[in-house]
């Protein structure tokens, strides 16, 4: 057999070993820095950026991403290098002028807009538009070209459920660093399609968040002598309320979280890792408020309490 056909010859634009294993450790990182999703997802981001020398990159959730409808962008944040004065002022400018000043943004839009759910995209922008085009355009010379930007390369990924819904990032380059590779192209495309983990993060924070800014001072306080093993006598008394209303409120707790006993409230919290204190300032104040209070009958009140009554 003839050496040569021993060797391995990596394929063009095909990342190698080092970018690979370098891409595997930001996603440990990124999983091992925090449990917040946008401290994972600055880990995660920042050090994408690096990998293929990019400036900085947008990141968000595109909506109606569907024939007929109009798209609608929720941005989740910008990561990279980017807090520097031009590069700041020049993301403020893009989002009040909107995407559309973008003239590559329509063809990457036609392009999603095309792509199959689960397919993920990697645009970079001489495949989208010429340099004549590009370098012509208005959204290009006062905008990128004056902080030093230029080209892009636009990410996207289509999910099954809701349909019209994509992930997607939008990594820009300095103005000096040339366009953006196949290489780095490819990497963009396993960055994009691998982020099912940190969205489970994100809708699990979103679901404690929804739960818990309904709560009022009365609820959270009971359901932190929950989590902290207290009896509905230990409750009551830890809390100035007699055991009949703490035992109301029990009950309100477990219609708010959808449960039925003590046990499954207190799995629900831990599945979204809420963690009740009497002492969080969001409702520390309402408890001090309601000591002057007349006592009321929480028995026969269906509205939400705001301060749990005086006894």
């Amino acid at each position: 057999m003839q050496e040569n056909q021993d060797r391995y010859v990596q394929p063009p634009g095909v990342p190698n070993t080092a970018d690979l294993s370098a891409l595997c450790q930001l996603f440990a990182g990124a999983a091992e820095a925090s449990t917040s999703f946008h401290a994972r997802a600055k880990h995660l981001l920042d050090g994408a950026c690096k990998l293929i020398n990019a400036q900085l990159v947008s990141f968000g959730i595109v909506h109606d991403a569907l024939p007929g409808q109009t798209l609608r962008v929720e941005f989740l944040g910008m990561f990279g290098d980017w807090r520097g004065g031009d590069c700041r002022q020049t993301f403020i400018t893009y989002l009040q002028e909107g995407l559309a000043s973008d003239p590559a943004y329509p063809m990457a839009v036609e392009r999603l807009l095309a792509a199959r759910p689960g397919e993920p995209l990697a645009l970079s922008r001489p495949d989208l538009i010429n340099n004549d085009e590009w370098y012509a355009s208005p959204h290009v010379q006062t905008l990128r070209l004056a902080a030093g930007l230029d080209d892009a390369l636009y990410c996207a990924i289509g999910m099954p459920h809701p349909p019209g819904q994509f992930r997607a990032m939008t990594f820009v380059r300095k103005a000096s660093a040339g366009p953006f590779s196949p290489r780095d192209q490819h990497l963009a495309r396993l960055l994009i399609s691998s982020l099912d983990w940190l969205f489970i993060g994100l809708d699990r924070e979103r679901e404690a968040t929804r739960i818990t800014d309904s709560l009022n001072a009365s609820l959270w306080g009971t359901l932190a002598c929950l989590q902290a093993g207290d009896s509905v006598k230990e409750a009551a008394k830890k809390l100035g309320c007699t055991p009949l209303t703490i035992s109301t409120y029990v009950k309100r707790l477990h219609r708010h979280f959808g449960v039925s006993s003590r046990g499954e409230l207190l799995v629900r919290c831990a599945e979204l890792r809420i963690s009740a204190s009497v002492a969080d300032t969001r409702w520390a104040r309402s408890f001090k408020a309601s000591l002057d209070l007349p006592a009321r009958d929480v028995q026969n009140d269906t509205s939400p309490a705001e301060t749990p009554p005086a006894t």
